[in-house]
């Protein structure tokens, strides 16, 4: 029995999150402040996909287009998905 505890305190403690609970982004205006948000959080996770519009997640060597929008969120992330910077353009 007490064998059988054990196996599922390991179990229950493998479901549990580590760090923060993971949150919706809340809603931006701009996104100077969508940028500003993210750069807090530069090596962290980046657990939910940004809720401004536009924007683009870029991992490390990505294509992405060069065209400059200065309405667009950026958010570069490393190989493990850590959030690295965050700009618009």
């Amino acid at each position: 029995m007490r064998i059988a505890m054990v196996g599922l305190v390991c179990m229950l403690s493998a479901c549990a999150t580590s760090g923060a609970p993971s949150e919706r982004p809340p809603a931006f205006k701009t996104c100077t402040d969508a940028a500003a948000y993210y750069k807090d959080r530069v090596g962290e996770p980046l657990s939910q996909p940004p809720t401004f519009t536009p924007h683009r997640v870029i991992p490390p060597n990505s294509a992405v287009t060069m065209d400059f929008n200065p309405e667009r969120l950026n958010v570069y992330t490393d190989a493990k998905g850590v959030i690295a910077d965050a700009r618009c353009g």
